[in-house]
């Protein structure tokens, strides 16, 4: 509960509004009762005026109470799930980009299905308290009726918290099982979204994806979602059962030692039943509490790993500012062509908690305004993490980047990456277009034209009219939303691998010339060679090294 407390941070007041709300609907609910209890069993001094008048504006105070403690839990709930969302956005952005890219199926299901979960519990929270008051309420006046029965009745409620207690734990065992196993299901069924083309188009892969996979996985998290399931069920029954068994008891005393009369005895189970209710609720509350537990350790555990991955940059970054150079300041500068615009010097990378003995060793680069390099290689040579590098998506295990001759330090990562326009071989393709200004966004016709995408797309206000398109043309609307930018480097990861011989053409002949004419520098990957002679310098990758280069 200190998780969820410190979730709340910030909600304190409203908090404390649909407590009191809640308690004081519990109050006036208890009074409801009571007075419907004392109209049956003081028939003879009834006064129907008098009635009326108290009954219906206890009603009408249960009613005001109740709205308030609604509107109150429904504010909470929209400022913690929209500061959550925000605050865990923020991290995953902030976080190194080569451990939130490990880390994609585990991101998805927190930022929905576990902060529905918490949204579910707070919504929850003042019928709960409700209950709690009801019952509270209902057992005071029993111990005014009868300290005696209300005695046993207290003692009968400290036996359901005991049976609650030892049962809810395995609750919790099985609730943090089956959120856990959900990462692994939320994983396959992003495969088979993301990648149905192949499944379809591979009966024995398809057979053996969803058969093993899906249905193996799927099997393990609903046993642990049945058990859950289970004993949560089983708790609330078992705590119907100690109430019925205790109710069968008090007979028994009733008749064999006189405890009270029958008549009071009817009166007194009267009051049980409006009790059996508000129980339920509070019953049912313990077992999703530990649900919502199971949640919040995925909230912390995804918030601690990228705090955790901050400090160490953090770490880094004194380590970097300790060699006593000025952090830079990313600005374009006056032109200067024989000095390098980015240079890697000494740079080795390997990836964090890999289990293969891949890295980038010994990376010597300098790039220059409107410099053209193509990198050449066979797969897992190391091409796409060099450009990962080289773009600050990956930070270096040892060596240094350069900008304008300026050490890159991690406080500048943000203002560095936003100097450059990449195409990934992954790249999700926004439509939103509004963070580019009008100029930017007067040229849109232009490239579309350039790229022959004009007869398929267009923008309006600001956003891309349609991108339900084949993956070629969503290359090639990407290439459009990056030359719009006017960046100063451009690179494009295997980008012309889904594009037809006259896309390839174009790219070639019209897209590069035009950025060499604008002086950007252009870092392109790709296996045709046939239009290697456009290139100013080519490097080879092998094994994570630069084999030879040419110029």
């Amino acid at each position: 509960m200190r998780a969820l407390l410190r979730l709340l941070k910030g909600s304190y007041f409203l908090l404390f509004v649909t407590i009191f709300s809640s308690v004081l609907t519990g109050l006036f609910s208890t009074l409801i009762i009571k007075e419907i209890h004392a109209s049956l069993t003081n028939a003879d001094t009834f006064d129907t005026t008098q009635f009326a008048i108290y009954f219906f504006s206890m009603i009408a105070a249960y009613l005001v109470a109740s709205l308030a403690s609604s509107v109150s839990i429904a504010q909470i709930n929209r400022e913690m799930i929209h500061r959550l969302r925000v605050v865990l956005s923020k991290k995953v952005l902030s976080a190194p980009f080569e451990r939130v890219e490990g880390m994609k199926s585990n991101i998805l299901p927190v930022l929905t299905d576990d902060l529905n979960h918490i949204a579910n519990l707070i919504n929850r929270l003042p019928s709960v308290t409700t209950g709690i008051a009801t019952v509270l309420g209902i057992l005071v006046y029993l111990f005014w009726l009868s300290p005696k029965m209300g005695a046993l009745t207290l003692g009968a409620f400290g036996i359901v918290y005991i049976v609650n207690f030892i049962n809810i734990r395995l609750v919790g065992k099985y609730a943090k099982l089956n959120r856990e196993h959900s990462n692994v299901i939320y994983k396959l069924i992003e495969g088979l979204v993301y990648g149905i083309a192949n499944l379809m188009l591979h009966k024995k892969f398809k057979e053996r994806y969803v058969e093993h996979k899906l249905k193996e996985n799927s099997e393990i998290q609903m046993k642990w979602y049945f058990r859950e399931m289970v004993f949560n069920s089983f708790n609330n029954r078992l705590n119907d059962v100690v109430l019925m068994a205790f109710l069968g008891v008090i007979i028994l005393l009733v008749y064999m030692f006189e405890i009270v009369t029958v008549s009071f005895f009817n009166t007194y189970l009267t009051l049980i039943l409006f009790m059996l209710g508000p129980l339920s609720t509070v019953s049912g509350f313990l077992g999703t509490i530990k649900r919502i537990e199971a949640s919040l350790i995925q909230i912390e555990k995804l918030g601690i790993q990228l705090n955790k991955i901050s400090e160490k940059t953090s770490t880094t970054q004194k380590s970097i500012s300790g060699t006593g150079q000025e952090a830079i300041k990313v600005t374009p500068e006056a032109e200067d062509h024989d000095r390098p615009l980015i240079e890697l010097r000494n740079v080795d990378f390997r990836y964090q908690n890999s289990k293969d003995s891949f890295r980038l060793k010994n990376i010597n680069l300098k790039l220059t305004k409107g410099a053209r390099l193509f990198i050449e290689g066979g797969n897992g040579s190391g091409k796409s993490t060099l450009i990962k590098l080289i773009c600050g998506l990956y930070r270096p295990n040892t060596g240094e980047i350069y900008y304008r001759d300026t050490l890159l330090e991690d406080a500048d990562l943000d203002d560095y990456r936003d100097r450059f326009a990449v195409v990934l071989t992954d790249s999700y393709l926004f439509d939103d277009l509004s963070h580019l200004s009008k100029e930017q966004l007067q040229k849109a016709d232009f490239y579309l034209k350039m790229v022959e995408m004009d007869h398929k797309v267009s923008i309006r206000n600001g956003v891309f009219t349609t991108i339900d398109l084949s993956e070629g043309q969503k290359k090639r609307l990407q290439l459009v939303h990056m030359l719009m930018e006017d960046k100063e480097v451009y690179i494009f990861d295997e980008w012309v691998a889904y594009q037809d011989v006259h896309s390839k053409e174009i790219f070639y002949t019209k897209v590069l010339p035009h950025l060499k004419e604008k002086g950007k520098v252009v870092i392109n990957i790709a296996h045709d060679y046939t239009y290697e002679q456009l290139a100013d310098k080519i490097i080879r990758m092998q094994d994570g090294e630069i084999m030879n280069s040419k110029s």
